[in-house]
């Protein structure tokens, strides 16, 4: 969601609408900008590029397990 662009909240409903996980993400700088149409979900927060990576592996592994990020 960082610099709010339009077609990536147009991309990311239709991934919705097809069942397809999203994985929302803003950087810091601009949370309070985030639409209010996708407050509802988490979102991760992150500093610089090394962060976003981090807290996206804890992320998936929180929701999908460990055993399953190790097979891709």
């Amino acid at each position: 969601m960082t610099k709010q662009s339009q077609g990536v909240y147009f991309e990311a409903g239709y991934a919705l609408g097809l069942g397809i996980p999203v994985f929302w993400s803003v950087h810091k700088k601009e949370v309070s900008c985030v639409h209010f149409d996708t407050k509802q979900y988490n979102h991760i927060v992150w500093e610089n590029e090394k962060d976003l990576a981090d807290k996206r592996y804890h992320f998936i592994i929180a929701i999908i397990g460990k055993g399953s990020a190790k097979n891709n």
